[in-house]
């Protein structure tokens, strides 16, 4: 699908619904004013039954519920270079199952801007990659890979928090993440106790009304090294099991 315009008129719930299937592209889409979700996938069983490689690129998601929602039995989303205004629930939401984990998964390049919604949320989900997009002016925390997600990278982000609320959540395990610059907000980085093997390195978080990054639940295994923690009422907090803390440049507010 290609070269559409989609004008819900706050009547049209989901733009988009893709069950099943293989190689499903979506490229230069406008997508505007739908009540609910622009791009929805999802699979119903494995082998057949999955919906395999899907690459939404170079579209314009502007108000609704969700920009792309994933669900169940899929696997490879390619998301790049897409612009997502004012949704209202979740910018980008991709849940696997217990029975199923979502593999291999790229958010690049993108834009999740303002709207009630969270930028992006995952559970049951591995080999993920988010690199290079923007977050800003989100109304609730920008990132947050929940505890089920684990294996993969965060990096070369900007973070744009909104106040009160985090940055970055996460839940998962085996995640690192570097180069982000992180600013406003509460927090930049909150690790809920069921975090593990967490690399926090390289990044920069400015100006948060909290801690710089939470460590209250005690996640485990977690290494913070070499990152610029300046402007912030609270640096690292208390917290944690496992830690390797060293070389962070720290200046209060």
């Amino acid at each position: 699908m290609r070269d559409c315009y989609f004008y819900g008129d706050n009547k049209i719930f989901d733009v988009m619904s893709f069950e099943r299937g293989y190689m499903i592209y979506v490229h230069n889409v406008i997508s505007e004013r739908c009540l609910g979700t622009h791009v929805s996938i999802s699979g119903t069983g494995t082998d057949g039954d999955r919906l395999v490689d899907l690459t939404v690129y170079d579209c314009r998601f502007d108000y609704g519920r969700t920009a792309l929602s994933g669900n169940g039995y899929v696997e490879g989303i390619y998301f790049r270079r897409n612009i997502c205004l004012r949704q209202h629930n979740i910018s980008v939401s991709l849940n696997g199952t217990p029975q199923w984990t979502i593999p291999s998964v790229k958010l690049q390049e993108n834009d999740f801007d303002g709207g009630d919604s969270i930028g992006v949320q995952v559970n049951y989900l591995s080999n993920f990659q988010f690199n290079d997009n923007w977050f800003s002016s989100l109304q609730d925390t920008a990132l947050r890979i929940d505890a089920q997600a684990a294996g993969g990278t965060v990096s070369a982000n900007q973070f744009y928090a909104t106040p009160g609320r985090s940055a970055i959540e996460i839940g998962g395990g085996n995640v690192v993440i570097t180069g982000n610059t992180i600013s406003g907000g509460n927090q930049g980085l909150y690790l809920r106790g069921s975090s593990r093997n967490i690399v926090f390195t390289g990044n920069a978080i400015t100006y948060m009304q909290g801690s710089a990054i939470n460590l209250y639940e005690n996640p485990s295994q977690v290494t913070i090294v070499g990152n610029n923690l300046i402007g912030n009422v609270g640096g690292i907090s208390s917290g944690g099991t496992t830690l390797n803390v060293a070389n962070n440049l720290t200046a209060a507010a």
